[in-house]
């Protein structure tokens, strides 16, 4: 963790934890700021500059901030394309580390649901009393969580359910 130098305390860069290096990314995660990005902790740092590049020199810099923590959350939409991220940290000393390893991540364009029941246009009939209607869909590559809404206007202005 720290090489001596003519007494001098050098810290080693951070270490990347995740995404995880070549991980795919929906751009879903991005235009709701929910994309999270972080590092091994270190009580020794007490800054962490975060830069997000479109390429692997870092001249096309897509996203830069920083934080007190061992983690960023990315509020920025990034367009489907391959990134790289990279970390270094500043010490109580005031003086940089190297940067990280540089990790990849690829950001994929939002995945659309395949409705598989019920048939698209369907109506339904409760006049005789239902148990209700049986929703399923083909699920996505990605993980993630889904909002389910029944409305009966097909621009969704007046929502009935949501789930």
């Amino acid at each position: 963790m720290f090489q001596d130098l003519e007494n001098k305390k050098i810290l080693d860069p951070p270490i990347p934890m995740g995404p995880e290096n070549y991980q795919k990314i929906s751009q879903a995660f991005f235009a709701k700021g929910k994309a999270l990005f972080l590092w091994q902790d270190n009580p020794e740092f007490k800054k962490i500059k975060f830069q997000i590049s479109s390429d692997a020199g870092f001249k096309n810099i897509a996203y830069n901030d920083a934080s007190a923590q061992n983690f960023i959350t990315v509020t920025k939409s990034l367009s489907a394309g391959n990134y790289f991220w990279r970390i270094k940290a500043t010490g109580a000393d005031g003086q940089d580390t190297e940067y990280s390893n540089i990790r990849a991540f690829t950001v994929t364009e939002n995945e659309k649901l395949e409705l598989l029941n019920p048939a698209d246009k369907s109506e339904f009939d409760y006049s005789q009393g239902s148990d209700g209607i049986h929703l399923s869909w083909k699920r996505p590559e990605q993980s993630g969580n889904f909002l389910v809404e029944v409305s009966t206007s097909k621009d969704f202005s007046k929502i009935i359910d949501s789930k």
